[in-house]
């Protein structure tokens, strides 16, 4: 069975990191991953980092939707994780690193810290997607249905 992950793997539970090993562990055919959420792009990074580690970066990973990881506060980003997250309870969670202001709570302050004190962060970020999932996505079930 051909089959696309979808996942937003690198948050505090393990849930995402375990279904894709099962994944690549039980599946002949995947035709790719796509990483969404908040930091889609950093995202991106960890599997094409699973990939990598356990041979199989033959597989193309895809950045879908999610706000861009900015180390620094960017009121653009800020809008737009507001605007597609109205319902989200920011006093309770935060805000995602880049979109908080001076003095608001961070939502995984040390997101992908663990990643680069294991593998340093210039060999993490030689890990790039193939590219944008909504393209990928359109073209890849137009070859599945009419």
């Amino acid at each position: 069975m051909d089959t696309v992950l979808i996942t937003d793997i690198g948050s505090v539970d393990p849930d995402d990191t375990f279904a894709l090993l099962c994944l690549l562990k039980n599946c002949k055919s995947i035709k790719g991953i796509i990483t969404t959420h908040h930091f889609a792009d950093q995202r991106a990074k960890i599997v094409k980092l699973i990939l990598n580690e356990l041979k199989m970066d033959h597989i193309p990973v895809y950045i879908g939707e999610g706000i861009e990881y900015k180390e620094k506060y960017d009121d653009e980003i800020r809008k737009d994780f507001i605007k597609n997250n109205s319902k989200f309870p920011f006093d309770i969670f935060g805000f995602p690193i880049g979109t908080h202001k001076e003095g608001e709570k961070i939502w995984f302050p040390d997101f992908f810290k663990g990643f680069y004190d294991i593998y340093g962060k210039e060999y993490c970020d030689t890990f790039k997607a193939y590219g944008k999932a909504n393209t990928y996505l359109i073209e890849t079930l137009a070859k599945y249905s009419p």
